[in-house]
């Protein structure tokens, strides 16, 4: 429980930027940055596949990215199986993550 002491030395920390937690979350919370991804990693994929990511990150559906790349859907979803692989990502949101961080794409998208 927090008291109003904790809160107000808690105020310019926060003001400064640091994060402020509790001292029983301690044990559960990593603090440590986690580390890029490898800008060789995103030189590996092809001009199409970074594409095929970027709009996977934006949100589009397999049948959304066919249409905007005038693709089928099946050669989607190839190139979205060997991002995967290549990149070692199994979920839509890991995909997002890795084209946020590699900047496939920017945090300020909007549809």
């Amino acid at each position: 429980m927090y008291f109003p002491q904790d809160l107000c030395s808690a105020i310019q920390p926060i003001h400064e930027g640091e994060t402020i937690f509790p001292p029983s979350l301690g044990p559960l919370i990593d603090t440590e940055p986690a580390e890029a991804p490898a800008v060789e990693e995103v030189q590996n994929l092809s001009r199409r596949q970074r594409e095929v990511l970027s709009l996977i990150a934006e949100g589009l559906s397999s049948q959304a990215i066919a249409t905007r790349l005038d693709l089928s859907q099946r050669t989607v979803e190839t190139h979205r199986r060997h991002i995967c692989h290549r990149l070692q990502i199994r979920t839509v949101a890991g995909l997002t993550k890795y084209a946020i961080a590699t900047g496939l794409t920017r945090l300020d998208w909007r549809p």
